[in-house]
């Protein structure tokens, strides 16, 4: 199988993938070739990988489907990228939870492949899925949407944050594929220093002597502030779903209008306002999950060699 020059983006969701993937991942001219973008992210992973049958999952049926891509790269001497944010997991899905599965999938198919994982620290990453959410069409508070207070057995919140505690995932990786063939980032990093987050995933896949100066670092999905969020969960609870999945912006007039006044409600409001609200759910995720990721944060430091408190994370009192 050829293997070789494979690099496999598995997420996490929410840390700047739709930027990796436009602005680096299908730059020919960077050493990168993506030959299954289609029009969101590489949705071929979510078919061989995801949303596969378990039981007739066939390692050399799902290589077929990647095999002409694979032979293109080659040819053209570029590193082959497969970037799909889920295949580590979908906390927009209750049943998103399916990292470990993948990882063997992906193992069976693509045994030597690099494997890239970017991380990104809890609070910062609820609150951020929490404001996709909404903007999807989301009708729970925060308190509903990861508390497992109240909640009776054999039910769950929608964002299990046990998916957040990130050495389970590297260290499963870790043991497939080898140390080495893995590399972990911390999306702060990227928002500290682009050129040298650039820098490791180059050099993780042997690409050398690149510049990252004109590489634009717009950032994509943006949510919107929290006061209008609080509007649109308010919109999103009246307003009649075709079904009870999450919307896109494909989905019908009614919603993209509804979004071009909620962005002139964004820029309206008074900041006064868009701060009190954020400080309401920020203060009420640092309450709850406090103390809760760092045995998992200590153990993901020394796993990839990076001091994760450098970047915010809650690591043991040294």
């Amino acid at each position: 199988m050829l293997n070789n020059q494979l690099l496999i983006h598995i997420g996490y969701p929410k840390t700047a993938s739709t930027w990796l993937q436009q602005e680096i991942f299908k730059d020919e001219k960077m050493g990168f070739f993506s030959p299954w973008r289609g029009h969101w992210s590489d949705s071929i992973a979510v078919d061989q990988f995801i949303t596969v049958n378990s039981f007739s999952f066939s390692p050399e049926n799902a290589y077929a489907a990647f095999e002409n891509g694979l032979k293109e790269g080659k040819k053209k001497h570029l590193c082959t990228v497969l970037s799909q944010e889920m295949l580590s997991c979908n906390f927009m899905d209750q049943s998103g939870y399916w990292g470990k599965e993948v990882a063997q999938r992906l193992y069976q198919v693509f045994p030597k492949a690099k494997i890239l994982i970017v991380i990104r620290e809890q609070k910062s990453m609820i609150f951020s899925a929490y404001g996709h959410y909404i903007r999807k069409g989301g009708r729970h508070s925060i308190e509903q949407l990861i508390s497992t207070k109240n909640i009776k057995s054999g039910l769950y919140p929608l964002l299990r944050l046990y998916c957040l505690e990130y050495h389970y995932l590297i260290n499963y990786y870790y043991n497939l594929f080898g140390e080495n063939q893995v590399l972990v980032l911390p999306f702060e990093l990227l928002k500290k220093d682009k050129n040298l987050y650039l820098q490791k995933i180059c050099q993780f896949v042997g690409i050398e002597n690149q510049s990252f100066d004109n590489i634009p670092s717009k950032e994509t999905n943006v949510n919107y502030k929290a006061a209008t969020l609080a509007i649109h969960r308010k919109i999103n609870n009246f307003i009649l779903f075709q079904d009870k999945r999450l919307i896109s912006s494909s989905n019908s007039w009614r919603w993209i209008m509804i979004w071009k006044i909620l962005r002139l409600l964004d820029n309206t409001l008074p900041e006064e306002l868009q701060n009190k609200a954020k400080s309401q759910i920020k203060d009420f995720i640092q309450e709850y999950t406090e103390n809760m990721f760092v045995e998992s944060n200590q153990k993901t430091s020394e796993l990839i060699n990076i001091n994760l408190r450098d970047f915010g994370y809650d690591l043991m009192d040294k």
